[in-house]
Parts: C-alpha cells; structure tokens; sequence
C-alpha cells in the first residue's frame, strides 16, 4: 500500500479511513436549533396591549369602509370622516397605551383596567348599532315598539359608556400621592351646573312629550345625566388631582380638560337646540345648525385623542409604596428638616 494513502477500518460493509475518523460529540458541544423567531420591537411589547390593537384595527376597518364610501364627496364631508375615525380608533387604543407604560396594570390599577376594557367594548357596540337599527327597521315590530327598542340599544351604550368613565375616575382617585392643594369648590358647582343644565333643555324643548313617547323620553334623559355626572365626576377627580402636582401633570390636565369640554359641548348642543325651538326653525337656518353639529362631533372625536395622548403620556404614575411622601403627600419644610 503507497504511504500517502490512509489506512482503512472496516465496519461491517463500510470502510472508513482510521485518521478521517474522530469519537462522537458530547452532548454539550450541539448547539440547539433556533425556532422562528419574532423581531425584538414586538417582544417587547407587553401582552396586554395586543388585544386592544385588535379592536383598534377592527375599528379601522370599518372607518376605512365609511371613508371609501363617501370618496366622491365634498372635501369637508371626507375630513369630518377621518377626523371621526381618528376619534374611533383613539377609544380603543386608550388601553393599549395603558398597558405600554404600566405592563402590570391588571394587578396595579384593576379600576383603570376595567375602565379601558369597557371602552374597548362601547367600540364595538357603537359599531354594530347600525347592524341592530337595521334589523329592527326590518323586522315586523310595529313603530312604537322599534322605538323603543333603539332607544334600550342607545341607553345600554350610554351605559357601558358610564361605567367607563366612572372606573377610570376611581382609579385615578385610586392612583393618587398627594393631598388636596385646593378646594376648587367653584369649580365642583359650575361643573354640576354643566351636566344637568343640558338634559334641563332637552326635557323643556321637546315639552309637552307625546304620550307615546314619554317612556323613551324619558329613558334618553337618564342615559343623558348620567353620562353628563360621569364625565363631571371624571372632570373633578383630574382637576384636583392636576391642581395637587400628580404626575404626569400633563396627563392629568388633558384628563380635566377632555372630561369639562365634553360637558360644555353637551351643553352647546343643548343651548343651540334651545335657541332654534325659541326663534323656531327656517329653511335657512337649517343648514348652519347642521355645520355647527358637525363641528361639535368633530370637537368630540379630538377630546378622545386627548385622552389618548393622557395615558401616552403615563396617566397615571405608579406610587412607590416604600417612599413616606408618595403614601402621606409631599413632605413639609419642618418634616425634611
């Protein structure tokens, strides 16, 4: 056999050269298969932001279909769609921002949690509330009975819209450091004021009732006042918390501001239905308060960014139970000395 040939080891049917042959691998030495893996920007993000981004982008879907629809318009009709789609897509992604800037917010602010779910939730009432309206124009219920049927639906929304608000307010009541740095009692009064003088208008507006419509009547002006005392205890709540120095302070100024407009734009629309009920209505005036109603809807789609922009920004911040001043309020000159 030449020299420059290897020398062969016979296994079995095989013959293999006894230099190419080396023992097996230890068991520590296999690097283990990596699975597919997703980029680290999504592994990032908490696990509870990604079920309000669903309902977001469900909501964006029917925005764009509402927006296809309408293409052909007048330019003003296009923008006041958009700026309603941005408002819709705003309420669900309140709780994802929630959950970006406290990941544990389940089990650190369970009333703010409820707050945003409940959100959440009114989008998709509000967006199948044209699939049930139609359903009950076209089923064979007689006219009071569909009336009154569209206006449980209109009550069971201002009541998931209720409950919403008033869990964000006790949690941010809830998420609270410091003490009261004023009173504001002037501010508690013109907000009660507020919320009671437009379902006030509503009822003396359409006096005397129809006998036939006294219930349904009566059942918008209790879903009116009680989403009127929900924003103004939402209102109070994040006028004192912003007043006392709670941070963000930010967030808690846009929280006061979005909860007081959407009182007074109640309002507005209240005192504009008064105005054309005392000077009665014309065919010229038809189309400004049609332009006015359309501008408060377009005020109203802005204050819910606003609210967005709150949690953005980290409304509310979370205590440090271990630190005195965060539990009992700022520390006075004699208590630091």
């Amino acid at each position: 056999m030449p020299a420059s040939m290897p020398s062969t080891r016979r296994f079995g049917s095989l013959a293999i050269p006894t230099d190419a042959y080396s023992p097996p691998m230890r068991q520590e030495e296999w690097v283990e298969p990596r699975g597919p893996q997703l980029p680290g920007v999504l592994t990032r993000i908490p696990l509870g932001v990604w079920p309000f981004v669903a309902v977001a982008l469900l909501e964006a879907l029917g925005q764009w279909e509402q927006i296809r629809s309408i293409q052909a318009g007048h330019p003003v009709d296009v923008a006041e769609a958009v700026i309603g789609a941005i408002g819709g897509l705003a309420v669900p992604l309140i709780g994802a921002a929630l959950f970006l800037r406290h990941p544990s917010a389940h089990r650190t602010m369970p009333a703010i949690t409820l707050g945003v779910v409940l959100l959440a939730a009114l989008t998709v009432v509000d967006a199948l509330r044209d699939v049930v309206l139609e359903g009950i124009v076209q089923s064979e219920l007689d006219f009071e009975t569909a009336t009154l049927a569209s206006t449980g639906y209109s009550v069971i929304q201002a009541l998931v819209r209720v409950f919403a608000v008033i869990y964000i307010a006790l949690g941010l009541d809830d998420a609270r450091r410091f003490d009261d740095r004023t009173r504001a009692s002037g501010v508690r009064v013109l907000l009660l004021v507020a919320a009671l003088l437009a379902p006030a208008i509503t009822a003396v507006v359409g006096w005397p009732w129809p006998q036939e419509h006294v219930v349904t009547t009566l059942l918008n002006l209790a879903a009116q006042v009680a989403t009127n005392l929900a924003w103004t205890y939402l209102a109070w709540i994040a006028v004192r918390g912003w007043a006392a120095g709670e941070a963000p302070n930010l967030g808690w100024g846009l929280t006061a501001m979005v909860a007081a407009c959407n009182l007074f734009v109640i309002v507005l629309a209240a005192m504009l239905n008064l105005i054309v009920w005392i000077i009665g209505p014309t065919e010229s005036q038809v189309p400004v308060v049609f332009e006015v109603y359309r501008l408060l809807l377009a005020v109203l789609a802005v204050l819910w960014v606003l609210l967005l922009a709150a949690f953005w920004l980290g409304l509310p911040a979370e205590p440090d139970r271990s630190t005195p001043d965060l539990v009992e309020g700022p520390l006075t000159d004699s208590e630091e000395s």
